[in-house]
């Protein structure tokens, strides 16, 4: 009997304590839900463009990306740069990066574009993590100071 009372007071406390573990977690951030869930939908995409998080569906959106048979891609290696535009040349987002990519670090992306309502015209995405880098294209993705945005950019090596 005294055996069974020490194995019950031995797994109540192991209950007690991975109770007062769990509890002292700090609950995930709304802004990391949203990171993550961008993150994962990037997982998914292989064309060129610029996606975001997108509250209303809790997942990634595609805002505007390279179709081919409507459009051009530019790449320029020695400059950073990479560009997408329509044939008629009314549309289009260009990029420039602050510096070569290398996975895991960040880069500064200054886009212009012309004719996209979806995004503005001039800004900067301010420390874009370089997700990864696979084929020709690069991968960034950026948290609440880019509002929750990634990006798709052709990119030789």
């Amino acid at each position: 009997m005294k055996s069974n009372m020490k194995r019950i007071f031995a797994i109540a406390t192991l209950v007690v304590a991975s109770l007062a573990a769990f509890s002292s977690c700090t609950p995930q951030q709304e802004g990391d839900k949203q990171l993550v869930a961008l993150t994962d939908y990037m997982e998914l995409q292989e064309i060129p463009g610029v996606y975001s998080y997108d509250t209303a569906s809790a997942k990634g959106k595609a805002l505007y990306t390279f179709n081919q048979s409507d459009g051009q891609g530019y790449f320029n290696k020695s400059k950073l740069t990479y560009r997408i535009m329509n044939n008629e040349g009314n549309k289009y987002a260009q990029f420039v990066l602050s510096a070569e990519p290398e996975v895991g670090s960040t880069v500064d992306v200054k886009m212009t574009s012309k004719g996209l309502k979806e995004i503005s015209s001039n800004v900067t995405y301010k420390a874009m993590k370089v997700d990864r880098m696979e084929g020709n294209l690069l991968y960034l993705i950026g948290g609440a100071d880019t509002k929750y945005t990634a990006l798709i950019l052709v990119w030789i090596e």
